[in-house]
């Protein structure tokens, strides 16, 4: 073997590992936890999930949209009035203290 191309194999080796090392690149990772309160529905049927959910007023959909175990309702910490209605008839009226970080389940029946 020629001196030039020990020259070439011991350049390439020293590049690859140079390269090999240089593949982990630092990393930032950023996350906000939200700690605003949630509330979730269950009932003791399926059908009563369809029944239409309102926040103070305000309409928010249907309780199935807020399932417990798969979604919660973020609303603001402090006091609130939750209605439910099936068929526009209001069936459930309950005023409650939303805390910071606590998640509550209502029962609709």
């Amino acid at each position: 073997m020629t001196h030039n191309f020990l020259k070439l194999l011991v350049l390439a080796a020293i590049s690859s590992t140079v390269l090999s090392a240089c593949t982990q690149w630092p990393t930032e990772k950023r996350s906000t936890v939200d700690t605003r309160p949630g509330i979730s529905f269950k009932a003791p049927n399926d059908a009563m999930l369809d029944t239409t959910v309102k926040i103070d007023g305000l309409d928010m959909g249907v309780a199935r949209n807020y399932k417990e175990g798969e979604a919660a309702l973020r609303v603001l910490p402090g006091p609130h009035i939750i209605s439910i209605y099936l068929d526009n008839k209001k069936i459930i009226e309950e005023k409650i203290y939303a805390g910071d970080g606590i998640n509550q389940t209502f029962v609709i029946r």
